[in-house]
């Protein structure tokens, strides 16, 4: 009898859609010329480390805590206004 462990290499793994959305929106803001910076991020884009991150090393400011935040709808777009 063989008591060895079986090893099973999987596949590479991906994000789900809604994590890739989320990071090609977050990138999208990012790369428009038009986005005032610097940025400000409530919390995390997704759940994942590296993924937050690469976002803070791009320039995005992570807030945890917010005492006021502004809501403003610019053409379609929702704009989160931080204030602390």
């Amino acid at each position: 009898m063989n008591n060895k462990p079986t090893i099973i290499k999987l596949p590479i793994q991906s994000f789900c859609f809604g994590v890739r959305n989320a990071i090609k929106k977050t990138n999208n803001v990012l790369n428009n010329e038009d986005t005032i910076k610097p940025l400000s991020m409530l919390g995390e884009v997704v759940h994942n480390k590296y993924v937050s991150e690469y976002f803070e090393n791009q320039g995005f400011i992570k807030k945890e805590h917010v005492l006021k935040c502004l809501i403003i709808l610019i053409k379609e777009q929702l704009l989160l206004l931080l204030m602390e």
